[in-house]
């Protein structure tokens, strides 16, 4: 009767243990699941962060470029490289419908300058297409819109 009572006893034990090692397990896999949830969210708003900064080195290079318009009459394309990223900047003689939805072909212009910048902030990529008005010294942004990567002017 001792030995049936200290082996129970000890078949306790192994269960006991055994629960313990279970419930470590399980609340472990759920500490890793959540900390690598967690290390995702935080690469994913790192990613949103430099987009919304590439966004903004592109609409600078556009003002950079609008200005560039105003004093020179500026045509051509140059490149802009800054701390935040850098920016491809074309400028060029030519007219395009505000409707920049279906991406009409140029028409040559004296009047208008069509813009188009690539800025890459850490290898965000952002592409904006704008119509410049010109009337003597001044430039007026007609109008603007973000682009896919492969339009080309």
């Amino acid at each position: 009767m001792m030995n049936l009572k200290k082996k129970l006893n000890n078949q306790k034990g192994y269960i006991a243990l055994i629960a313990i090692l279970i419930i470590v397990a399980v609340t472990l896999a759920v500490g890793i699941s959540m900390s690598l949830l967690s290390v995702g969210q935080t690469q994913a708003s790192f990613t949103e962060q430099q987009s919304r900064q590439s966004f903004q080195l592109a609409d600078g290079c556009l003002e950079d470029a609008i200005s560039k318009i105003k004093r020179y009459d500026y045509i051509g394309s140059y490149y802009l490289n800054l701390k935040e990223g850098s920016c491809n900047i074309t400028v060029e003689a030519q007219r395009i419908s505000c409707d920049l939805t279906q991406y009409p072909a140029p028409k040559p212009s004296k009047d208008y300058r069509i813009i188009q910048i690539t800025s890459d902030v850490n290898n965000i990529i952002r592409n904006l297409l704008a119509e410049v008005y010109l009337t003597g010294n001044n430039a007026t942004l007609n109008c603007w819109k973000e682009i896919e990567n492969n339009y080309a002017i």
